[in-house]
Parts: structure tokens; sequence; C-alpha cells
């Protein structure tokens, strides 16, 4: 008789963890269910409980020059700079004017653009204007 203990794929201990976790079945259910020992599940899910804080307090590494763009990798929160640039473009620039051409709108545009990058002071980047704060990340990242 083979005693070895039989080792499960992570992703196969996530699933007895979450079918405990719903409470739909019983431990003896679920076993059956995935084909293996009662005390597997409730070792995986034992686990869990003791070690599952450790999954959400792990640091997130992102490189130097990662952070040039000023919206993190892996951080879909940051999402909101770019989108909170184009609310103030719109609530400062395009819904203030009624434009008659193309190179009309895009003067103003560029010229908010340019006012916005070296005269706006904004708090994320350390109370910099965004182009000193990129060209300051640049050299960081080199």
């Amino acid at each position: 008789v083979d005693m070895a203990r039989r080792r499960y794929t992570p992703k196969l201990q996530a699933q007895l963890v979450l079918e405990v976790l719903t409470g739909d079945r019983k431990r003896g259910q679920i076993a059956k269910a995935y084909g293996v020992h009662p005390n597997s599940v409730e070792l995986c899910n034992r686990r869990f409980v003791e070690r599952g804080p450790e999954i959400f307090a792990e640091e997130k590494t992102v490189k130097e020059c990662d952070r040039s763009t000023l919206a993190y990798v892996r951080e879909p929160a940051y999402n909101g700079v770019a989108e909170r640039f184009i609310q103030t473009l719109k609530e400062e620039c395009i819904h203030l004017r009624d434009f008659e051409t193309l190179e009309e709108d895009g003067a103003v545009i560029g010229a908010f653009i340019e006012r916005y990058n070296n005269g706006w002071v904004h708090q994320r980047p350390g109370y910099m204007t965004p182009a000193p704060a990129r060209e300051q990340l640049s050299r960081k990242a080199v």
C-alpha cells in the first residue's frame, strides 16, 4: 500500500475551498465529487483559513519605469488619472465652446494640454506639474 500523501494542484485546492465556502454541499459530498478524501477537503479549507490573508498582504512590485505613465501596472484604480484628465478637458475646454473648424478645435485643445502639463500643479506626482514629474521619473528609470 502506497502511504505517500497525494499532492493536489493549487487549482483543485482552490476549487475545494470554494465549494466549502459556498455551503451548498457537505464536505463528504465535495470529496466524493472531486475524488479526494474528506480529510483533504478539510485540510485545504484549514490551510486557506490560516494562510489566506497572506494572499492579500503580498506587496505589489512595480518597476520604477512602469510608474512613468502615472498609472501603475496591475492597479486598475489608477485608470482614474486618465479619466480625470479627460473629464477636465471636457469641462475646461470642449463643453465651453462651439468650434467652427477642426483647426480651431485642435488649437484650443493643444493650448489646454500645454497649460495642463506645464502650469497645473497636481497632488499625485508630489505637487508638481506633469511635465517635470515625467522628466524626473524618466531619469530614475534610466
